[in-house]
């Protein structure tokens, strides 16, 4: 072994003290390190306590005061509802006596309507889809929905696209449908109206607890207009403390019998807790509770005015009420039907107006639609309206088979639903640049220009493709001198059609659709 450690130049009594000379050093460096971090947590104390005391003096704050909270402002977005109008109406002549009498219970066609309400053939040309207030995510992609010719959503993306073009593009946009059963009935649009409540405040109360801000904008065609008119029948009712058949509601005679027949309606409803046992639609037949209830926009499409519903036209439910109609429209003024008048109109009347509304009131908007006038330029540099072209507005059995007349100008369908030139146009000379879209999804243009001019309230719009280009001209109604004017790119239209053509259905004839209605009226027989 004493070989080993003098090979390696150590003897083992040298190898002993060079190990306790190594821990001894050890042990001194150790104390070095615990001194200086000792140095370091007494330097750092000092400082802490020095702060301290150059602090001022806290002030005690009790258990009264009052707590500040900082909150997100609240998002405002726009839920934009589309109600249909009167569905399989030509029906209703099988139960004509009924129909009159406003009692269409037990009837062959409340029975037959009820199956062509959930049959999604009559869903492929307009913005319709199953009863009650349904979201809706806009799409030009037929994937998604099954590949099935729903109009609703390429009619909602046609109108998001042209909204996305102008400044009220500025607040996010949500979409809906509202189904009802589209008979001709004041008692059944009074009914569906309590429903459209219930469910749109219910909408509103579950956005706002997301901090959500929501606004309203409904646009309605034909009757659907009537319906959300019949709105504002119902939040005087909730005003009084009891549902008094003897208490006058309005001071006008013709709003408050209005009133009273909604009145007729509500009482013969659940309250919610009971009604919120049932399924489907009848959860929301109930008396409606909410009294703050309001619609920023109601856009009129096509509906027929009438002496039941004009009057509601100034509820202060109602923010802004736009009135948009057609020469073209015939069938807007022919329901003598389901009214007291002998026939429906187009516009509410000037001397209605000025008896119910002050000089500075700017609510109500009448918006009259043309296309393709002729627009020649004045000498002094200005544009003007031929608008005395004259038009020969569609039979209603013309209008119910198709066929044109000699205008351009929207027919009643056109305002609302897709229009294929083959079903549409035996002359496709009559064939309006638009088509197939409907007047609904440019909007969003006309709404935008009517903002710029507040006080513009009866007002005529024209629109009219020039040199690759778009113009949508105003003017005062019955004048003919632009007083503003907007442009769209012809290629933007263009591609707004083309992704159109894919929801295109092959037999959506009046032929076929007489077809459908005689197989629902035989199935309900």
């Amino acid at each position: 072994m004493s070989e080993v450690y003098q090979t390696l130049g150590k003897s083992p009594k040298n190898q002993v003290h060079s190990k306790v000379k190594s821990v001894i050093v050890e042990r001194k460096s150790m104390k070095k390190i615990l001194y200086t971090i000792f140095a370091l947590l007494c330097g750092i104390a000092i400082i802490l306590i020095l702060h301290k005391y150059n602090e001022p003096p806290a002030i005690e704050i009790k258990a009264t005061t009052a707590t500040i909270s900082i909150t997100q402002p609240k998002k405002v977005v726009w839920l934009n509802i589309f109600v249909h109008g009167t569905f399989g109406a030509i029906l209703g002549f099988l139960s004509l006596n009924n129909v009159l009498k406003d009692d269409v219970r037990g009837t062959a066609y409340r029975d037959a309507n009820k199956g062509m309400r959930d049959d999604a053939y009559f869903f492929q040309t307009q913005p319709i889809l199953k009863r009650g207030l349904l979201p809706i995510i806009p799409s030009f992609n037929i994937a998604s929905t099954d590949k099935k010719i729903l109009a609703a959503y390429p009619i909602t993306k046609a109108f998001d696209e042209f909204l996305k073009t102008t400044p009220l593009n500025n607040e996010e946009q949500c979409y809906y449908t509202f189904g009802w059963s589209g008979l001709i009935s004041q008692n059944c649009r009074r009914f569906e109206a309590v429903r459209l409540f219930n469910e749109l405040q219910e909408e509103i109360t579950a956005l706002k607890k997301q901090n959500i801000e929501p606004k309203i904008r409904i646009m309605a065609h034909s009757h659907g207009g009537n319906l959300c008119l019949n709105l504002a029948a119902i939040v005087p009712i909730l005003n009084t403390k009891t549902f008094n058949v003897f208490h006058k509601y309005s001071l006008e005679e013709q709003a408050d019998d209005s009133i009273k027949q909604m009145l007729s309606v509500i009482k013969t409803l659940p309250p919610k807790e009971q009604a919120l046992l049932e399924q489907g639609q009848k959860r929301f037949d109930y008396v409606p509770t909410e009294k703050n209830f309001s619609i920023d926009e109601l856009i009129l499409l096509g509906t027929p005015i009438q002496q039941e519903t004009e009057l509601f036209l100034f509820s202060p439910i109602f923010k802004k009420i736009y009135n948009v109609y057609s020469t073209q429209d015939s069938i807007q003024q022919l329901d003598w039907i389901s009214t007291k008048n002998t026939a429906s109109k187009q516009r509410v009347d000037a001397a209605l107006l000025a008896r119910m509304t002050k000089p500075t009131d700017q609510r109500i908007v009448q918006i009259k639609i043309m296309y393709e006038r002729q627009v020649v330029m004045t000498p002094e540099g200005s544009q003007r309206i031929i608008t005395t072209e004259k038009t020969h507005p569609a039979s209603f059995f013309d209008s119910l088979l198709g066929s044109r007349p000699s205008s351009k100008d929207p027919s009643h369908k056109e305002l609302w639903s897709l229009s294929w030139a083959a079903e549409e146009y035996s002359n496709k000379s009559l064939q309006s640049f638009l088509s197939p879209l409907p007047t609904i999804v440019i909007m969003p243009l006309i709404l935008t220009m009517l903002k710029k001019h507040p006080s513009l309230l009866d007002v005529d719009f024209n629109l009219t493709p020039t040199n690759n280009k778009i113009a949508l001209l105003a003017t005062k109604h019955n004048d003919e001198l632009a007083l503003d004017s907007s442009i769209i790119e012809a290629s933007f239209l263009e591609d707004i059609k083309k992704q159109i053509t894919l929801w295109e259905t092959q037999d959506i004839s009046a032929r076929q659709n007489f077809k459908m209605m005689y197989q629902h009226l035989k199935n309900h027989k």
